[in-house]
């Protein structure tokens, strides 16, 4: 019998929910939609980053509903590097959005 109970080498799931933190991503919002709401191109630049933070804060709700703490590999790196994959996908499809608005 091992006399070392107490003590454990497993991870939990609160582990897991705090590797997930958000102060990274947040950080990379403010700082890019900073320097969007800086650019003088009539608001384009920033609300397409607008748009992608939202999508991105929808995507971690849902995330995080669904994994309820249990996050995988996958989830951490979406998570962390989201944001700027959103933004990327972002400036492509807003334009087309407007293009077929007629804006």
């Amino acid at each position: 019998m091992n006399p070392h109970r107490s003590f454990r080498l497993t991870r939990s799931a609160a582990a897991d929910t705090a590797d997930a933190s958000v102060g990274f991503p947040i950080l990379q919002q403010c700082i890019f939609l900073f320097l969007g709401a800086g650019i003088l191109d009539g608001g384009q630049c920033f609300q397409i980053l607008a748009y992608a933070a939202l999508a991105y804060w929808a995507g971690f709700g849902l995330i995080m509903l669904r994994r309820h703490g249990r996050l995988t590999r996958a989830d951490k790196i979406l998570i962390r590097w989201g944001y700027l994959l959103l933004g990327a996908v972002s400036s492509i499809v807003t334009p087309l959005i407007w293009q077929l608005r007629g804006n």
